[in-house]
């Protein structure tokens, strides 16, 4: 485990409570050694064979097999504007992401970017929602996980960004992520354009939450290739009471 100051933050190389695996992705470890800050400022998240027995809290013990970087904020935020400028990692059946989880619970969680590549190392899919037209967008998503009136784990619903709000290619180029986090919303935008507005219940029910900030690169399973880590830059946090 890494303690990391990156932009104006406190970070750790582990989830809460020191925990460096979950066990529905039990082939994976969350390793600090697959982090690695420049001076620039770039923050490199990077995913290698690495076999390690991990024990978790229930006491199992799971044969892990690759060493994967994350980073998860020390400071718990409720309300403000968060963005960061993300170059995807280039290689199949990776699995990057940038989000907020439950500081005290979960849900809630809020998906700011959630990527997926191919078994051919792209994040560009053709879609057919229905027949006679076609969808083209990139597999970079976002969500919102809550519990609902009926005290059910629930979710707005994964939406990938179309190629007209996001025209250039992810893993080739730095695109900003963002979201407004407010008491009555939560607006999604890519570069400077509006993707989604997620409000009403949905940003009740997760209301004064306080939730940690997280970047990782994951995998989908063992079978994965990676040419180029995930990069990350000009990450920052705005509180709403300074907005």
């Amino acid at each position: 485990m890494k303690n990391i100051e990156w932009c104006g933050l406190h970070w750790k190389t582990e989830m809460e409570g020191h925990r460096i695996i979950h066990p529905d992705q039990p082939w994976m470890w969350y390793d600090g050694d697959q982090v690695l800050p420049s001076n620039d400022g770039t923050l490199s998240l990077y995913v290698e064979h690495s076999p390690a027995r991990i024990k978790h809290w229930d006491g199992k013990v799971y044969e892990s097999e690759l060493a994967c970087g994350i980073i998860r904020s020390e400071e718990k935020i409720i309300y403000g504007d968060i963005s960061a400028d993300v170059k995807l990692p280039k290689g199949r059946n990776l699995w990057p992401s940038f989000w907020l989880t439950g500081a005290e619970s979960w849900p809630p969680e809020i998906d700011i970017l959630e990527a997926w590549s191919n078994s051919n190392g792209s994040y560009f899919r053709m879609t057919i929602p229905q027949p006679p037209y076609l969808v083209p967008s990139w597999k970079t998503t976002n969500n919102v996980h809550f519990i609902n009136d009926m005290e059910v784990k629930d979710a707005a619903g994964s939406r990938s960004v179309p190629i007209w709000k996001q025209a250039k290619d992810p893993s080739e180029n730095f695109i900003r992520y963002s979201v407004e986090w407010r008491p009555d919303k939560i607006v999604f935008r890519v570069g400077n354009k509006v993707v989604r507005t997620v409000k009403d219940d949905i940003s009740i029910h997760i209301a004064r939450k306080p939730m940690n900030i997280i970047f990782n690169i994951w995998t989908t399973g063992t079978d994965y290739s990676l040419t180029q880590p995930m990069l990350i830059r000009n990450f920052k946090y705005t509180p709403l009471e300074t907005i």
